[in-house]
């Protein structure tokens, strides 16, 4: 009867491996969402039957301009880092069970990247001028007040 019992789970577990997982659903950040970080986390909710998932981000729809991929992640989350500001980056997820056997694509989202405006330069120019011009004041308010 043991013997049985173990057969029945070496089974289950075989069939359980080699079922192609469900497609990940996309979280965050939301698709069309406008002013993301450069350095957005991407997440996703875990697919049914998966071991780990491929992450592919790109900035066309077609996924042809891949700025960043990585297969074998564990996790349904991903820290990115280096984006562009002002771009709009497509990005979707792929779920593998434990053969490698890979799910369809998520359905594909869309975020644009916050823009950036650069640091305001510092000028000496006008302090230079209004240093001159109290300089001025007093010279003449020095001259004036010994007429």
């Amino acid at each position: 009867m043991t013997v049985l019992d173990t057969k029945i789970i070496d089974i289950a577990q075989v069939s359980a491996a080699t079922e192609t997982p469900s497609a990940p659903t996309l979280l965050s950040p939301p698709d069309g969402a406008v002013g993301v970080s450069l350095t957005p986390t991407l997440s996703w909710t875990p697919s049914s039957g998966a071991a780990s998932y491929r992450v592919q981000l790109a900035k066309d729809q077609g996924f042809t301009q891949l700025v960043f991929e990585q297969a074998g992640l564990a996790t349904t989350t991903i820290d990115l880092a280096g984006l562009e500001p002002s771009i709009t980056y497509y990005w979707r997820v792929s779920a593998y069970n434990q053969l490698g056997v890979a799910s369809d694509w998520s359905t594909t989202w869309s975020f644009t990247t916050q823009v950036t405006t650069p640091a305001p330069s510092l000028s000496l120019e006008p302090v230079m001028a209004l240093m001159a011009l109290g300089l001025m004041v007093g010279m003449v308010g020095g001259i004036t007040q010994e007429v």
